[in-house]
């Protein structure tokens, strides 16, 4: 039976990713991926109902009335998933379907956004925004049902629009990290656009401009439509659901262009990238090993990204702290919540956290530490590199990743304070573990679950191992916190000497696990060629 190439892709892409599960983890592969698709959907149970909730009253309210402020407020809501989660999500999105896999097959770029739209929603911004969307929609097609195949009309082009604007960010910001230099320009410029506007520029961001787009944003425009067709205004109506339609059309178009470009100009930066790593000398050298794993890091979208994320973090506590520090520098009264945040963000020794953040943050890569070598993995496991010490040089290479991530992550906090000695010692202690916990539980997973990961292409855990992650990191940060408390219950102000304790005794554990683990990558060698 004939099938169109945007179904053909999504097929193929199921059928694949249920091969590799079964191939790899067998029957227990299938049943841990139904398992975390039922957690899921627990978890999106909760933030549905409320949507759900929120949909019938302001529904109940635009049904009733149509008063200018609910549609204001529903209009806002809509703003928030289909911009707000969207531009969040653009951080994260990369192609399902990179055309590296394609070669000079004729592919239209539209074939290509069309297989990406269902395969973009597994992501946590897309998934929460889609299900925020249709729970909203779902209330308020409940108190209008006369108008509930045009609700319906409005919830797909909602997510389309989400879903378009997601892949243009994608494409921009891809563009933009493409060019070293107009990232540093645009990264410091908004620091100090940031620290310079100060409480002014963010009360003209929420008092002018956000309104402004909700007022002028074309889906809003869609349901002050159905409102206009529900009091009997039908060519208003029929004009406004019509301007939707074709606004979210053409940015669906728009996004297809971006989106092959984006695929053409990766596809194309790979060979500068190959020349500098293969300049890199590799004679029995485990710490150029490790070199070159931080390079071929830096080098992939979905590792660089990361760097920027824990920004998202420290950046708005520097910015609400230094405001809070200003109002109190000039006298101004301050609620309580933001005085006790202003307080806490001068008590809390917040530089010890972002190494944890960091490692939390990065569990793609530590769980899948031979996947972004897979084009070179003949050549390393050929190179007169013991496999002990090829081990040892992916442990280096997440350090030197760590520690410049949580480098960056700090960098906003210095306009508030210095870190101190014993925010310092617990910062590298605590890091250190976590660093050693995770990579030795990543060795262990990228040598039996091995997966390669394309140049251009997604590096996101598979379903069937994507509880590995948070329960190991809970279970280190209980141990953290563990220790913590008893050293502080028998000598006050001796938590971090328990941290460092732990640092030591998990550094001997890992070094007495890495032969087993050398043994293993050895017997593994034809499951690592084969990825």
């Amino acid at each position: 039976m004939a099938m169109s190439p945007a179904a053909a892709l999504l097929s193929a892409q199921y059928r694949a990713g249920w091969n590799r599960i079964l191939r790899t983890a067998g029957f227990g592969g299938e049943v841990a991926t139904w398992i975390t698709l039922g957690i899921v959907a627990l978890v999106l149970l909760v933030p549905a109902l409320l949507m759900s909730r929120i949909g019938l009253d302001l529904g109940y309210e635009i049904a009733s009335s149509g008063d200018a402020g609910v549609m204001q407020s529903w209009n806002g809501l809509i703003a928030v998933f289909t911009l707000g989660f969207a531009l969040l999500g653009a951080f994260r999105a990369r192609p399902s379907f990179p055309s590296s896999r394609f070669g000079r097959y004729p592919l239209r770029s539209i074939d290509l956004l069309v297989a990406e739209l269902p395969a973009g929603l597994f992501e946590v911004f897309p998934l929460l925004a889609t299900g925020g969307l249709v729970a909203m929609n779902v209330g308020l097609a409940i108190r209008m049902p006369g108008e509930a195949p045009f609700i319906v009309l409005l919830t797909l082009l909602s997510i389309g629009t989400m879903l378009a604007t997601m892949f243009i960010a994608a494409a921009l910001v891809s563009s933009i990290a493409r060019r070293r230099l107009l990232l540093a320009c645009l990264v410091a410029s908004g620091a100090a656009a940031t620290f310079v506007g100060g409480i002014r520029g963010l009360r003209t961001l929420l008092k002018v401009w956000l309104p402004a787009i909700v007022d002028y944003l074309p889906i809003g425009g869609g349901y002050e439509g159905l409102v206009a067709l529900r009091s009997g205004h039908t060519a208003r109506g029929v004009t406004q659901l019509a301007i939707a339609l074709a606004s979210t059309i053409v940015l669906l178009a728009i996004a297809a262009e971006l989106q092959r470009r984006r695929l053409a100009a990766e596809s194309a930066q790979d060979a500068p990238a190959r020349r500098l790593l293969a300049s890199i000398p590799l004679s029995g050298s485990g710490q150029a090993t490790a070199v070159l794993f931080l390079i071929r890091l830096l080098s992939r979208r979905s590792a660089l990204g990361l760097l920027l994320i824990p920004l998202l973090y420290s950046a708005p506590i520097a910015l609400t702290a230094s405001m809070g520090r200003a109002a109190i520098a000039d006298g101004r009264e301050l609620p309580a919540p933001a005085l006790t945040f202003t307080r806490l963000a001068e008590e809390v020794p917040l530089f010890a956290v972002f190494p944890l953040l960091s490692i939390a943050m990065n569990a793609q890569i530590w769980l899948n530490q031979f996947g972004w070598d897979r084009a070179g993995m003949r050549l390393f496991l050929l190179l007169p590199l013991e496999p002990r010490a090829m081990l040892t040089a992916r442990l280096k290479g997440l350090l030197f990743f760590t520690t410049l991530q949580s480098a960056v992550a700090a960098l906003p906090l210095l306009a508030i304070r210095m870190p101190g000695f014993r925010e310092i010692v617990i910062g590298i202690a605590a890091g250190g573990v976590a660093l050693l916990v995770t990579t030795g539980v990543g060795q262990l997973v990228s040598i039996r679950y091995p997966r390669g990961i394309d140049a251009d292409s997604s590096a996101q855990i598979p379903l069937h191992l994507s509880w590995i992650a948070p329960v190991t990191l809970l279970a280190t940060g209980a141990e953290l916190a563990g220790l913590w408390f008893l050293f502080e219950s028998i000598v006050p102000g001796a938590g971090p000497l328990g941290l460092v304790l732990s640092l030591v005794g998990v550094g001997v554990a890992y070094a007495a696990m890495l032969p087993r683990l050398a043994a293993l990558l050895q017997r593994e060698q034809e499951r690592l060629l084969g990825m």
